[in-house]
């Protein structure tokens, strides 16, 4: 399980056992995860089209059968855009800034 600790938000649940997805509807259609990701153990997850409003601090919190066995904090901070030039033509970018907590 992603959550954002404050203002506590799930921003990404998956349960195994019935291969399901919860989440707050600010993160709906803005987060990925790879396939099976507690087989694999690559728990990442992407935010698209982050926003300032996203900076804070975000958990991963990892049960087995009732048990809490992994625990992984990043602060997350959004820069807002900025503008960069591709090819002889401008783009906008959302730069982010990601830090482990613990």
């Amino acid at each position: 399980m992603w959550e954002r600790y404050e203002p506590r938000k799930m921003v990404y649940v998956f349960c195994r056992e019935t291969d399901e997805t919860e989440q707050h509807e600010d993160y709906r259609d803005r987060t990925e995860m790879n396939e099976d990701p507690l087989r694999t153990g690559d728990l990442t997850l992407t935010l698209t089209q982050p926003r300032q409003e996203d900076s804070g601090e975000y958990r991963c919190l990892v049960w087995r059968r009732g048990d809490f066995i992994r625990k992984k904090s990043v602060l997350l901070t959004v820069r807002g855009l900025s503008q960069v030039e591709e090819g002889g033509e401008e783009a906008q970018v959302d730069p982010l800034m990601m830090r482990r907590v613990y």
